[in-house]
């Protein structure tokens, strides 16, 4: 007994120190292993955190300026800005610009635009659809105009009122002035004053449609859009 006691005692720590070991092995440093790549996957998770914020923060200023360049075209081209400058035909008439800026179709002009703009094509399908919904909406309102301001026009009689209206602009008195000056007759003159008065009322109300074209194509800058996903 005496003899075994103290090589049982001996075999007890070796035992012992065998457990700890393999604890050691199997336990701590399997945990301590997890924690240092949980650490390392924290510190790439934030990365990649930050580099998707850059990557949507990016993308806004895509699709910024995307739109952008798409009111700009529209706004230009959809009211008649973009129209060459009327010249003296060989009869001496002069082409009648207010009811060829009205011949545009506001609608069929911002869908030919949108779908032969190269930056859109950069959008999102979602951000597509917004806009295209966004546009669909405004040129719409746009043709409403155009088609009262047609109408508006069309009432304007050319034999009502042949005096026009007292509150002909500076330039259109000057011309008068110039026209009796050369011998023009009370009966042409009449028909000149008429002629403006009828001309200033088109061009106040083409004026004031191509502003209503414009507020809303400019609206497009200003689209509540949908949330970027990483779907998109």
């Amino acid at each position: 007994m005496e003899r075994f006691i103290p090589l049982a005692s001996h075999i007890a720590q070796i035992v012992m120190m065998l457990l700890t070991a393999g604890g050691l092995f199997f336990t701590v440093i399997p945990l301590y292993q997890k924690a240092a790549v949980d650490e390392q996957i924290a510190k790439q998770q934030i990365k990649l955190d930050q580099l998707e914020r850059q990557l949507k923060l990016g993308y806004r200023k895509i699709r910024a300026n995307a739109v952008r360049q798409y009111v700009f075209a529209a706004g230009a081209q959809c009211t008649g800005l973009m129209l060459p400058a009327p010249t003296i035909r060989s009869d001496g008439s002069v082409p009648d610009i207010p009811r060829q800026i009205l011949q545009i179709d506001v609608s069929e002009c911002m869908r030919r635009l949108k779908e032969s703009s190269t930056p859109l094509r950069d959008l999102t399908q979602s951000d597509f659809q917004t806009l295209k919904a966004s546009i669909r909406q405004a040129s719409h309102i746009a043709n409403v105009s155009r088609i009262a301001v047609q109408a508006q026009m069309a009432a304007i009689d050319t034999q009502h009122d042949k005096n026009g209206p007292l509150d002909l602009g500076d330039l259109a008195q000057q011309s008068l002035v110039i026209m009796k000056k050369l011998g023009a007759s009370d009966l042409q003159l009449q028909q000149a004053i008429h002629n403006m008065a009828t001309q200033q009322q088109k061009l106040k109300l083409l004026t004031s449609y191509q502003e209503e074209v414009r507020k809303q194509i400019d609206v497009l800058n200003n689209i509540a859009w949908p949330e970027v996903s990483d779907a998109d």
